[in-house]
């Protein structure tokens, strides 16, 4: 075990009883789909019967609206290096990215078109990273599930507090009646052994199907990607490469909430913020999870405050970031990657484990940087980086090599060696 692997991971427990409207809820929408399915078991059982292409690799992003993350890169280099012999296609519901993929010479459908659902029944390798959409058309074909971060919070089977956790009694019946809504993937693709274990806890699978690859979002850390600003936020893209030179970049990437997202003007006071960025030289960039709608009217007000859309690609403007300010979002474990300073702002911590997720680490522990538990903490946090930057790095090389065992960019090569060894071995 290479040194900093032994890293302590929590072990409290925290059981609440969640009978509320929202969890009754989510019961009611479940047993809703569950009355459809029944209609789409019959086309899961016919889908197996369908001769399964392993030339065929199709790639699905979040809701198929949006084009970042795993599936979108490794999307990328499917595309530019295994064609012809490997077709790679990409599903979105997003009518103007299907547009623009097909201009770039990349092979893209609209989800529901003909040619979309003969792609997903043909192909021999589904690839998402959240989601596998329209599982009753996969009956056969191979799950590679990329998913989207190496996990603090809990996830899946393990995120026993969250609301949107599926009763036991309701999944037992959905396995009956419709036994693809709850299929499982073949394969899961990792950072680091350090996350073996935790991602065959929270998906149920055992740890042979877990492959230790890295994520195909961090190559671009490493190496000019082609078209990799598709999906992005241009506008924010080109001021950053514009002011990064004068300035200093700080970007806000907050999680989730499963319940009570706090507002942002709730988490800092911004007039006083903008007053701070703009004395210090810096620009302040925020974009909040990808479940929470942003308040974009803040734009006009704040000079040195940038609102982001929430469903965009920031990986292409993480190297010109200089500190990144999270919580619990998975983000700052790919941060590690560029060495750059980490300030952990968990305003509702308590609030948030004890009602909302549960944690794998201790956070006071793990986390590699400081802790700001208020705003005036974040300021003079930021304050001290902008001054030494280099602050924290011995703890961030410690969790940085727990959390990667490859620092190469080469993470989409290795999962299409792995799958290309699989169907022609």
């Amino acid at each position: 075990m290479r040194e900093g692997k032994n890293i302590k991971m929590r072990t409290d427990k925290c059981i609440l009883s969640r009978a509320d409207t929202s969890n009754m809820r989510k019961i009611l929408e479940f047993i809703k789909y569950g009355l459809v399915s029944i209609f789409l078991t019959p086309i899961y059982l016919l889908s197996h019967l369908f001769p399964r292409d392993k030339k065929i690799w199709v790639f699905e992003c979040w809701f198929r609206e949006d084009f970042k993350d795993n599936s979108k890169y490794l999307f990328l280099y499917a595309s530019e290096n295994l064609k012809p012999k490997i077709r790679p296609v990409f599903l979105s519901k997003n009518k103007k990215l299907i547009k623009t993929l097909t201009k770039n010479g990349m092979e893209a459908h609209y989800s529901y078109s003909i040619k979309g659902i003969w792609s997903k029944i043909r192909c021999k390798y589904a690839f998402a990273d959240v989601s596998f959409f329209d599982t009753y058309l996969l009956g056969g074909a191979t799950k590679v599930q990329l998913w989207h971060g190496s996990p603090l919070k809990k996830i899946e089977y393990d995120a026993r507090l969250s609301v949107s956790r599926i009763p036991a009694f309701v999944r037992r019946i959905a396995k009956f009646i419709a036994p693809w809504t709850f299929m499982r993937p073949e394969h899961i693709t990792a950072p680091s052994d350090s996350f073996v274990g935790i991602f065959a806890s929270a998906f149920r699978i055992n740890e042979k199907n877990i492959v230790v690859t890295g994520y195909p979002r961090t190559d671009i850390f490493f190496r000019n990607i082609p078209f990799s600003l598709i999906g992005t936020d241009a506008p924010i893209y080109e001021k950053i490469k514009k002011e990064n030179s004068n300035n200093k970049i700080i970007m806000y990437l907050p999680t989730h909430r499963d319940i009570d997202n706090v507002a942002i003007e709730k988490q800092f006071d911004l007039d006083v913020l903008n007053r701070f960025l703009k004395l210090n030289n810096c620009f302040l960039i925020i974009k909040q999870h990808h479940y929470v709608n942003p308040n974009l009217e803040n734009d006009k007000i704040f000079d040195r405050i940038i609102f982001s859309f929430s469903n965009i690609d920031i990986y292409p403007l993480l190297s010109d970031v200089d500190i990144l300010i999270t919580d619990y979002s998975s983000i700052f474990f790919d941060f590690l990657l560029l060495d750059k300073p980490i300030i952990f702002f968990p305003y509702d911590i308590d609030k948030y484990i004890s009602k909302d997720r549960e944690l794998y680490f201790d956070y006071n522990e793990f986390v590699p940087g400081p802790i700001a538990n208020t705003f005036d903490d974040l300021m003079q946090w930021i304050e001290y980086f902008i001054k030494k930057p280099e602050e924290f790095s011995n703890k961030r090389k410690d969790i940085r090599d727990f959390s990667f065992n490859y620092i190469d960019g080469n993470a989409s090569k290795r999962i299409c060696e792995f799958i290309l060894k699989h169907s022609y071995p």
